[in-house]
């Protein structure tokens, strides 16, 4: 997991790069931590998730990364829990709603990897997320975030609790 986030990472690196030599509005936007109960073939888990984003006049690109599985009370031999990580591109916008919450609606491509019921697969995603964020006069927030990822292995949902850090 940590290789494919250093990946995506470098290439929103090299995106601020490319596009900072066109702009000057580019910049870093913040960075975030989320902690989620995905929801996997009717049965749940834990869901931990990494992104940076970058804003260019109204819009933000972000690399994200996560990773999670379900819970079971029998571990052992042969255990058949499913797991997945997945590495994402998203383009997203914000939606003010008010002075003390905002919208943020992402979507985009990714690169999916699951163990489901022993079978190990790699697949292209589509992540779809929304995020209602709480802005403070700090530079931590606070928010509800809300994750999918469409593809034909194992499609998956979650819904969790999310802090950023603004630069």
């Amino acid at each position: 997991m940590k290789t494919g986030f250093l990946t995506m990472v470098s290439v929103l690196f090299l995106c601020l790069q490319v596009m900072g030599q066109e702009t000057s509005k580019v910049q870093f936007r913040d960075a975030a931590f989320s902690i989620a109960v995905p929801y996997l073939d009717d049965n749940v888990g834990l869901q931990l998730s990494l992104s940076t984003s970058i804003s260019f006049n109204k819009n933000i690109l972000k690399a994200y990364a996560s990773g999670g599985g379900e819970f079971s009370s029998s571990f052992g031999e042969g255990s058949d829990l499913d797991s997945f990580e997945e590495y994402d591109l998203l383009y997203g916008r914000e939606i003010p709603l008010s002075e003390a919450l905002q919208l943020e609606l992402y979507g985009g491509v990714g690169y999916f990897i699951a163990d489901k019921n022993l079978e190990m697969d790699k697949v292209i995603g589509f992540p779809v997320q929304a995020a209602l964020v709480f802005p403070t006069e700090r530079k931590i927030n606070f928010g509800i975030q809300a994750h999918t990822n469409i593809n034909n292995f194992m499609p998956v949902a979650s819904l969790g609790f999310l802090v950023k850090y603004n630069f």
